[in-house]
C-alpha cells in the first residue's frame, strides 16, 4: 500500500509549500490579507529550515488570522507526520476536530490521522479516520485508495472474511482504480488462496464491477466481468437481461461488430435493438442487409426511424446518390432532433455542391 508517511504526509506539506498555502483556503478579507499572507509564508518557510521554529510560527498564525487557521494547523500535523512523529499527530488531529469542526481540510487532516493511528496500532481509529478521508476524497482514485487501506486495516487485525469483503468492495466499486487491482491481489494472496477469494464473489459483484467498467469506457475489462456475471447461474433475471444488452453494447464499442450484430439479435425485440442490430450489420461490412433493416425501421415515424433513415443513406452514398439523398430527405421530414435534421441538411447541401446544383 501507498505510505501515507511518505507520500501522503510529505506530499500535503510539499503541496501547501509549492501552493503558497492558498488551495482550498478562503481568500482573506482585504483588511486580514497583508498580514495573512505574509505571515503566512514566513512560517512556510521556517518550517523548510527549522521544523520546530516553523511550527510555533504556524502556531501563531492559527491564533491571530482565524481565516487561514485551518491550513496553518493542518500545516502543523502534515509536519509532525513528515517527521514520524505520530504521537503528535494522533493528538493534533482530535485539537483539529474540535477547533475547526466544518474545515474543508477535514479530510486531508483525516488521512494523516489514519496514518499515524496505523504506526500506533489502534486500526479501528484508523479505520475511521480512512472513512473520514475517504468521504472527502477529491478524486475517485484517493477514495478507492482510503477504501483500500481500511481493507487492509481489517486483514491486519486477522478479520480475514471482513477484509476479504472490503477488499471486494474495492475491487467491484472502484474496479477503474489502480486500488481495484491491488485489492484483488490482496484477496488472492489471503490464507486460503485464490480459491478463497473466489468464492466470495458473486455473481451481482461481477455485474455490478460490469457497469463500473463500462462507464469509465474500459471496454475489454468490462467485457470479460459481464461474461463472468453472465456465466452464473445465480444472476436474477432482470439482471441477466439488463447485462446482456450493456454486453452487446460493448461488443460494438470494441469494434467486435460481427459478435455485436449476434448479441443484439438475441436481445429482446425492440427498435432500439434492431437500430444497434443493424448499426452492426452495417460496420461488420453486411451493408445490404443494413440497409434493408434501416428502411425497415424508418417506417415508422420516430427518432429510431429518422436516424434509421440517416444512416440508410450514408449507406447509398458509394452506389446510389440519388437514393442516399431520397433518405436524407425523408429522415429531415421525420426528425425531432435538431441536429439530426440540421446533419440531413448538411448531406442535402454537400450532394447539391457536388452536383453543381447551386439553386438548392
Amino acid at each position: 500500500m501507498t505510505s501515507f508517511r511518505g507520500a501522503g504526509c510529505a506530499v500535503v506539506l510539499a503541496a501547501a509549500l509549492a501552493s503558497g498555502a492558498r488551495a482550498q483556503v478562503p481568500a482573506p478579507s482585504a483588511a486580514e490579507a497583508p498580514a495573512a499572507g505574509p505571515a503566512l509564508r514566513d512560517a512556510i518557510a521556517a518550517l523548510a529550515q527549522d521544523p520546530v521554529r516553523g511550527r510555533e510560527l504556524l502556531g501563531e498564525v492559527e491564533r491571530s488570522h482565524p481565516i487561514i487557521a485551518d491550513y496553518a494547523a493542518l500545516l502543523t500535523i502534515a509536519s509532525f507526520a513528515a517527521t514520524g512523529d505520530s504521537a503528535r499527530v494522533a493528538a493534533s488531529a482530535v485539537a483539529f476536530g474540535s477547533a475547526h469542526p466544518a474545515s474543508p481540510l477535514a479530510g486531508r487532516v483525516a488521512a494523516l490521522e489514519a496514518q499515524a493511528a496505523v504506526a500506533l496500532g489502534d486500526e479501528p481509529r484508523a479505520r475511521a479516520a480512512f472513512a473520514t478521508a475517504q468521504r472527502a476524497a477529491a478524486s475517485r482514485e484517493e477514495r478507492a485508495t482510503f477504501a483500500l487501506a481500511s481493507a487492509r486495516s481489517l486483514e491486519r487485525e486477522g478479520a480475514h472474511a471482513e477484509a476479504a469483503s472490503a477488499f471486494v468492495a474495492v475491487w467491484r466499486d472502484e474496479a477503474p482504480t489502480a486500488a481495484a487491482r491491488e485489492a484483488l491481489s490482496a484477496l488472492e494472496a489471503q490464507p486460503h488462496g485464490v480459491g478463497a477469494g473466489a468464492r466470495v464473489i458473486t455473481a451481482g459483484d461481477w455485474a455490478r464491477r460490469c457497469r463500473e467498467l463500462f462507464a469509465a469506457f474500459w471496454n475489454e475489462d468490462a467485457l470479460k466481468a459481464c461474461d463472468a456475471a453472465l456465466a452464473s447461474r445465480a444472476l436474477p433475471p432482470a439482471e441477466r437481461g439488463s447485462l446482456a444488452a450493456l454486453r452487446a453494447e460493448l461488443l460494438f464499442r470494441d469494434r467486435r461488430y460481427a459478435d455485436a450484430e449476434r448479441a443484439f439479435a438475441a436481445l429482446p425485440d425492440s427498435r432500439e435493438n434492431r437500430f444497434w442490430r443493424a448499426r452492426s450489420l452495417a460496420r461488420s461490412g453486411r451493408t445490404d442487409e443494413a440497409k434493408a433493416a434501416f428502411e425497415k425501421l424508418g417506417e415508422r415515424r420516430d427518432d429510431w426511424g429518422a436516424r434509421a433513415l440517416f444512416l440508410a443513406g450514408t449507406l447509398y452514398e458509394d452506389d446510389d446518390v440519388a437514393k442516399a439523398s431520397e433518405r436524407y430527405r425523408q429522415a429531415l421530414a421525420q426528425a425531432t432532433r435538431a441536429e439530426l435534421r440540421t446533419e440531413a441538411r448538411w448531406r442535402l447541401a454537400w450532394r447539391a455542391y457536388l452536383e453543381q446544383r447551386w439553386g438548392d
